[in-house]
C-alpha cells in the first residue's frame, strides 16, 4: 500500500509503503487522508453511474499499465491525469469496461469491494485452495429445493448480502470459474518459494454475467474515459430469488473458526468513527473477544429478494468456556492458540440500500415485511375509490390527487398557502400532488397508511435527491364506516396543514391517529424496512425483533 504525505498547501509529498492485510483494504480507500491514526478526510471526486454489461465480450480481462505500454506504447493511466508511484511501469492490474458513457477503468483490488461484505470471504477466496474454499464457505452443504429460489446454506460469518455472490458461485459455472482462477493466479505468479517472489498482482471481475450498473468515484483522465477508484455502489443479478439458510448452536462450546456453525463468541462493534488496534501480521486466539470493525458502507443499487430461515441446532457443542477476554489487539485470519489476548478482527462493509422515494420505500417495505412474515401482516393493499388492488398484481400503485376544486363538499376551501402546496411544481400548477393510501391488517388491527408525495428540494452531488422531510400518517379503521365517507375528509386536512401531519390530526378529532418518522437500520433488507415497521407499529402491528445481521 503506497502512501504520499499531504503538506498544509495541499502539496503531496514523497511515496513512502507500507505492508497491509488484505482485510485492511476498506478502511483504506483510495484517497482516504490519515492524520494520528485516523482517518479525517477523504479527496473529494467526482461520482459517476455507469451502464456496463459483465458479458465477457463488454468488458476487457484487466491488464496493468506496464501490460498497456508494452502493447500499444500509450500510458494507460497519463501520470499528468493521476501520477502512479510507478508511472507506466506500474503493474497493478485495472479492469477496463465498456459503456454509453465511455470508457470506465477500476483498480482489480478495488473490484473486490463488490464481491463479499464480510471481509473473510475475499480473504478466503484469495488465501486458499478451491477445496479449502467449498468448505470454508459451506458450498459442500447440501440444501432442500424450493421452486422458484436458489437455496444457500451461509457459513456464520457471512452477512445476509453475501448469499448473493455465494448462491452464484454455488449454482453458476461462470462464477465458479471466475472466482476458482483469483487463487490459482496468484499461486501461478509467485511461483514456488524457491523464486522468492513477494508480489502478486490477481485479475478479480465481475462474478455474473448480464446488465448490471456501478456507481464509482473517480475522474476523468481524457474525453469518454473515466478512471474509478472508490466503488460506492453496484448491482447483483435480479433473480431467481435467493433463500438463505442458517443454523445456530447455543452459546456454548468450542469456537473453532471455520465455516462450520458455531457459538457465537462475544462480540464488539467498532464504529467507523473509533479507534482500534490491528495487528496484521499477529494471530487472533481462543477465549478472546471478536471486534466487528465497521468498513464504509456500499449502496446495492439493485438485487434479487432474499429470504431466510434459521434453524437452532439443539446439540451443545463441548462444555462452556470461559468468559472471553477482552482484547488490547485484534487480527483477522485463522484463530490459534490461546496466551497474549489478541482478539479476532471482522471487517464488514454494511449495505447501504438505494432509496427510491418516500412512497416507493413504504411500498416496498410493506411489501417485504408481508413476505417475510404473512401469518402478521394479513392485509396489504393499496387504496383508490374504485377500490383496493392486491400488490400481487402488475398494476402500479395509486395515488390520490390533492388537486382539490376550489369549494369542497361542506362548504370548505383550502388556504391560498395551501392550494399553493398542494402542486408538486409550485410555479407550474399543473401537477397536484398525490397521496399513497395504504390498507393493513392483521389477526388484531386493521388501518391505513398515509404518505405524501414529496418535492424534490435538492440534488447533492454525492448522496443524490434530497426529498421534502415530511411524516406519514396512519389511521385505525372507525368502526361502521366505510373508508371513502372519511379519507376524503383526511386528504383535506393534509393539504390545509400543507402536510404537516401533527397539525391534520388536530383538526380530526374522530378518527385515531398518529404519525409517524421515516427510519433506517443497518439490519433493514430492504429501502423503506424501518419506516414500514414503525408505520405499522402505531397501529399495533409488531413483528419479531431484528439482529444487526437482520436473524
Amino acid at each position: 500500500m503506497w502512501f504520499r504525505q499531504l503538506y498544509d498547501d495541499g502539496t503531496l509529498g514523497n511515496f513512502s509503503s507500507s505492508n497491509v492485510a488484505l482485510t485492511s483494504l476498506g478502511q483504506l480507500r483510495i484517497g482516504s487522508v490519515w492524520e494520528a491514526k485516523r482517518s479525517r478526510f477523504q479527496v473529494r471526486y467526482s461520482r459517476r453511474e455507469f451502464d456496463v454489461s459483465f458479458r465477457e465480450e463488454h468488458w476487457t480481462h484487466a491488464r496493468s499499465s506496464a501490460q498497456h505500454r508494452s502493447e500499444t506504447g500509450a500510458e494507460l493511466i497519463p501520470q499528468g491525469a493521476y501520477p502512479l508511484r510507478f508511472g507506466a511501469g506500474d503493474r497493478s492490474k485495472l479492469l477496463r469496461v465498456r459503456s454509453n458513457q465511455g470508457t470506465l477503468l477500476i483498480p482489480c483490488l478495488e473490484f473486490l469491494r463488490c464481491y463479499g461484505r464480510d471481509q473473510e470471504i475475499n480473504r478466503v477466496l484469495t488465501t486458499y485452495g478451491w477445496g479449502d474454499v467449498v468448505h470454508r464457505l459451506r458450498l459442500d452443504e447440501s440444501v432442500p429445493s424450493i421452486p422458484g429460489f436458489r437455496v444457500v446454506d451461509l457459513p456464520w460469518f457471512a452477512t445476509d448480502a453475501d448469499a448473493h455472490l455465494l448462491a452464484h458461485l454455488r449454482y453458476e459455472a461462470f462464477t465458479h470459474r471466475k472466482v476458482r482462477g483469483i487463487y490459482a493466479e496468484i499461486e501461478n505468479e509467485l511461483g514456488p518459494p524457491s523464486s522468492r517472489n513477494r508480489f502478486a498482482f490477481p485479475t478479480i471481475g465481475p462474478w455474473f454475467t448480464g446488465p448490471a450498473r456501478i456507481e464509482v468515484e473517480g475522474l476523468e483522465m481524457s474525453p469518454g474515459s473515466f478512471l474509478g477508484l472508490r466503488i460506492t455502489g453496484y448491482t447483483v443479478p435480479l433473480n431467481p430469488s435467493i433463500h438463505i439458510l442458517r443454523t445456530e448452536f447455543p452459546a456454548t462450546g468450542n469456537e473453532d473458526y471455520s465455516g462450520n456453525p458455531h457459538p457465537a463468541r462475544h462480540s464488539r462493534d467498532i464504529e467507523e468513527d473509533e479507534i482500534t488496534p490491528i495487528g496484521d501480521d499477529l494471530t487472533p486466539e481462543h477465549g478472546t473477544e471478536m471486534l466487528v470493525i465497521a468498513d464504509p458502507s456500499i449502496r446495492l443499487l439493485e438485487a434479487a429478494p432474499v429470504t431466510k430461515l434459521t434453524t437452532d441446532k439443539s446439540i451443545a457443542r463441548g462444555s462452556p468456556g470461559p468468559a472471553a477476554i477482552t482484547a488490547e489487539v485484534s487480527a483477522p485470519g485463522e484463530v490459534g492458540g490461546p496466551g497474549k489476548g489478541i482478539g479476532l478482527a471482522r471487517f464488514v462493509s454494511d449495505i447501504e440500500l438505494e432509496p427510491k422515494g418516500a412512497l416507493r420505500d413504504l411500498w416496498n417495505g410493506l411489501q417485504h415485511l408481508q413476505s417475510q412474515h404473512p401469518e402478521i401482516l394479513t392485509v396489504l393493499n393499496w387504496f383508490s375509490f374504485e377500490g383496493t388492488t392486491s400488490p400481487r398484481t402488475t398494476q402500479e400503485f395509486k395515488l390520490l390527487s390533492l388537486g382539490f376544486p376550489e369549494d369542497v363538499k361542506g362548504g370548505k376551501s383550502l388556504s391560498a398557502r395551501a392550494t399553493k402546496w398542494v402542486y408538486m411544481y409550485p410555479d407550474e400548477p399543473t401537477k397536484p400532488r398525490g397521496v399513497l393510501v395504504v390498507e393493513v391488517g392483521s389477526p388484531l388491527a386493521h388501518g391505513y397508511v398515509f404518505e405524501v408525495q414529496r418535492r424534490i428540494m435538492s440534488k447533492d452531488s454525492d448522496k443524490g435527491a434530497k426529498e421534502e422531510p415530511y411524516c406519514g400518517l396512519t389511521i385505525k379503521a372507525p368502526a361502521g364506516k366505510p373508508p371513502a365517507d372519511w379519507i376524503p375528509e383526511v386528504l383535506f386536512q393534509i393539504a390545509e396543514a400543507e402536510g404537516i401531519m401533527k397539525t391534520a390530526l388536530a383538526n380530526l378529532p374522530s378518527l385515531d391517529g398518529q404519525d409517524y418518522r421515516r427510519s433506517f437500520s443497518s439490519s433493514d433488507e430492504v429501502a423503506g424496512q424501518s419506516t414500514a415497521t414503525n408505520a405499522l407499529s402505531k397501529l399495533g402491528i409488531t413483528f419479531p425483533k431484528r439482529t444487526r445481521e437482520g436473524t
